[in-house]
């Protein structure tokens, strides 16, 4: 006789739409269960994130190797045909990702005289560039910060806060890019 929390109740409302819009982009191909699974961590992550301001080590290490082999053995997921463009861009987007969050961060620190970027993002980002290589993985760092400045204002004018989780703010990216990336980097790259 337990009250249920709306947190379970959005969790599962929100990883039930964004299954069936899956399907409704994919149908049975094996990048809906791919991303099925992709998607799943970030919801999960985002929750987290939001309510203890950690983003755990299982969810995001895990999933950089899931991301990893499953571009290895399914390289349409990255949208190749050869599985070695594949893990190319896969590993590239794991460094790449890794990498240069890990930069701002430093330059954050600097800058901040603080802690500004937390490891817990920097590997949400290498385990989204394992899922979506480097393009769409460079694109969720030019997205993401575009996302979370609103609530950043927010959280320092209204709630005197000095942080935000950045976590939901790549996963809301990385969400949003790994269904319409490919138009948005074609526009962006030209390699």
């Amino acid at each position: 006789k337990g009250k249920i929390s709306p947190r379970y109740v959005i969790v599962e409302i929100l990883t039930a739409g964004m299954l069936v819009l899956l399907f409704k982009f994919f149908g049975l191909d094996i990048r809906f269960f791919t991303y099925s699974v992709f998607i799943s961590i970030l919801i999960v992550v985002s929750f987290i994130d939001i309510k203890y301001r950690i983003i755990p080590d299982e969810l995001s290490i895990g999933g950089i190797v899931i991301g990893f082999l499953l571009s290895v053995i399914f390289p349409s997921i990255q949208g190749f045909s050869l599985r070695l463009h594949s893990s190319v861009s896969s590993l590239l987007g794991i460094l790449v990702g890794g990498l240069i969050i890990y930069l701002l961060g430093l330059f954050g620190n600097l800058v901040f005289k603080k802690e500004s970027m937390g490891g817990g993002d920097i590997k949400l980002l290498a385990m989204m560039g394992a899922f979506l290589g480097i393009k769409k993985v460079i694109l969720i760092l030019l997205f993401a910060p575009v996302l979370a400045v609103p609530f950043a204002f927010f959280a320092k004018f209204f709630r005197k806060a000095e942080t935000i989780p950045f976590g939901p703010f790549l996963a809301l990216a990385g969400a949003w890019l790994f269904i319409y990336g490919d138009q948005i980097a074609q526009t962006f790259f030209y390699f």
